[in-house]
């Protein structure tokens, strides 16, 4: 018989994989194959006399590459005989990291929600589970699938931790060890006192949805007082309180953020305000009736301590009416232009980078 099969390799197949293959000869049917005496098949391999077939059911665990080498005989119906040698080698599986890099640092901020991704393959093509090897990762922080995620909620200097990467059946592994710091956040509850007064909400200076400055909106009692326009743009810049100089009078769009977040009444919402490009998330659409709905600073609702006032200037000048400048009324949400010489509630904030 002549070998159709070409000697050398039939096979490199990975520890635990199934793996088939088929050795042929042609001649005078029909053609029947044998081990040559003195010669092993790999380990659980077994060979179909009758038609050539090699196969094992799962490649054994090997801790190295290794590499069978093996004569098969093609036998044909003359009893002519054909010897080829062959080899297959049974391959470790190895896990190799994509990314994040080795050493990597992340320096997360308190309460400021996270995550990284994780990637790493199986060069036996197993699926990837990835665990805490060694070290902690930050408190409220966990693994899920392929990302470290979660919101951390303690301050944590730079620690190292190992993250192992473990391929299914093999149970081969990789190491990787990253470096997690988290540093005192910034506030997370609206109306918390916090820089000076209480925490109001998000402003994001690009307009694109991205927080920049958390809005810290001053307290009444030394923070708001009743004016024209240009005693309230006067009154905000020069306050110190909390030891901070830096309060001023609120743009529209920062003055529609303090009515969403810190609406005092229950009384049904204008459907003519609430667009909000700086807004985070931004708003793309006016108010319903009932959103916003009345704030959950209790502090802040009708009658109680931190109230803002009703009819409330903004620091944001009406475009073709240098005159006039923009009002939000805090009952129902309107925003309207009135004239710089009407009075009217100012309320100071400040703007604390993120």
């Amino acid at each position: 018989p002549t070998w159709s099969t070409t000697a050398g390799s039939i096979g490199t197949p990975y520890e635990t994989t199934v793996f088939n293959t088929t050795v042929v000869a042609t001649g005078d049917a029909p053609i029947t194959y044998a081990l040559a005496a003195g010669n092993s098949l790999p380990t659980d391999m077994t060979l179909t006399g009758a038609n050539g077939y090699l196969s094992v059911a799962s490649v054994p665990v090997t801790n190295n590459d290794t590499t069978y080498n093996f004569n098969i005989i093609a036998t044909d119906a003359e009893l002519q005989d054909t010897p080829r040698q062959f080899s297959i080698t049974y391959k470790t599986d190895v896990v190799t990291w994509n990314s994040p890099p080795a050493g990597n640092s992340y320096a997360w901020i308190q309460n400021t929600a996270n995550s990284v991704s994780l990637s790493a393959t199986s060069a036996a093509g197993k699926a990837i589970t990835y665990t805490v090897n060694s070290g902690s990762l930050p408190a409220n922080v966990a693994i899920a699938g392929n990302l470290i995620t979660g919101t951390p909620n303690t301050i944590q200097s730079n620690t190292a931790v190992t993250i192992r990467a473990t391929a299914a059946d093999t149970a081969r592994y990789a190491d990787r060890t990253l470096y997690f710091t988290v540093a005192a956040g910034g506030p997370s509850v609206i109306g918390e006192a916090y820089g000076g007064g209480y925490y109001a909400g998000l402003w994001s200076a690009t307009a694109n949805g991205v927080a920049t400055h958390y809005i810290i909106v001053a307290p009444k009692a030394t923070g708001q007082t009743s004016t024209n326009w240009s005693g309230a743009v006067s009154f905000c810049d020069e306050l110190t309180i909390g030891g901070f100089t830096d309060w001023v009078l609120p743009s529209k769009n920062q003055l529609e953020i303090l009515y969403y977040n810190l609406k005092p009444t229950t009384d049904t919402n204008s459907t003519t305000s609430g667009i909000n490009p700086n807004a985070v998330p931004a708003r793309a659409s006016n108010y319903t009736t009932s959103v916003p709905a009345q704030t959950s600073a209790v502090a802040f609702r009708s009658g109680n301590a931190e109230e803002i006032g009703v009819y409330v200037w903004s620091s944001t000048t009406q475009d073709g009416n240098t005159a006039n400048a923009w009002k939000q009324v805090f009952t129902n949400g309107q925003q309207f232009a009135d004239k710089k010489t009407d009075p009217g509630a100012a309320r100071a904030i400040r703007l604390i980078p993120i």
